[in-house]
């Protein structure tokens, strides 16, 4: 049976000449359960040119044994369908930054909760900044994820971390709305602050 919500992640590495992004890693969980769904290496189609190791936690050579085991899914188009195994259009997905793991699944899907959304919404228009996922765990849940230096992140721990932040926010949508409120006051008071120093500074600058 397809499930109703699943949190998902996706790690990725650089492909080709350029480096473009390729999905490597798929975690998927039931949002509703915390079941693991699936958390397989995908090995890229395309010969990788940079692992992001400190980001993505993927190893040549975890890689390559992956692949000799046959633990693996080959390539975006297979680790897509194992998604699709079960999710269907009326799954909600749930992430941080979905639109990222679609680019890299090659895919659309127009039911979703992103948690980066959620915050962004709560701080309201006119802030540019992106609030992470490690950042939001820390300040909604006391709780530091991430934390694996050198050797990246775990995307199975990120889908977790995305969830247990939506579920925060759906559950807490007063404290949200305070949170949102003193984050764009604060950007507003560190943007006037640059602003002076900018002032301060071309009065300093004498005129040729």
């Amino acid at each position: 049976p397809k499930r109703g919500a699943v949190a998902l992640d996706c790690e990725m590495v650089g492909v080709g000449r350029n480096g473009e992004s390729e999905v490597a890693r798929l975690s998927a969980i039931d949002y509703l359960s915390g079941e693991v769904l699936i958390d397989s290496l995908v090995q890229p189609t395309r010969p990788v040119t940079d692992w992001r190791t400190r980001f993505s936690g993927i190893t040549k050579n975890a890689m390559a044994v992956a692949v000799a085991e046959n633990r693996v899914l080959k390539g975006w188009p297979e680790a897509r369908a194992e998604l699709w195994k079960y999710i269907d259009s009326n799954t909600v997905l749930v992430g941080q930054a979905l639109h990222h793991d679609f680019d890299g699944l090659r895919m659309q899907h127009w039911k979703v909760v992103d948690s980066g959304i959620l915050a962004k919404d709560a701080v309201g228009t006119g802030v540019s900044r992106q609030w992470g996922l490690k950042t939001m765990c820390d300040q909604f849940l006391g709780i530091e994820i991430q934390n694996n230096g050198k050797s990246g992140h775990d995307s199975v721990e990120d889908a977790f971390a995305a969830r247990e932040v939506v579920l925060w926010c759906i559950g807490h949508m007063e404290e949200l709305a305070v949170w949102g409120r003193k984050q764009k006051e604060e950007f507003e008071r560190k943007k006037k602050q640059r602003e002076a120093k900018r002032g301060k500074k071309s009065q300093q600058t004498p005129s040729s």
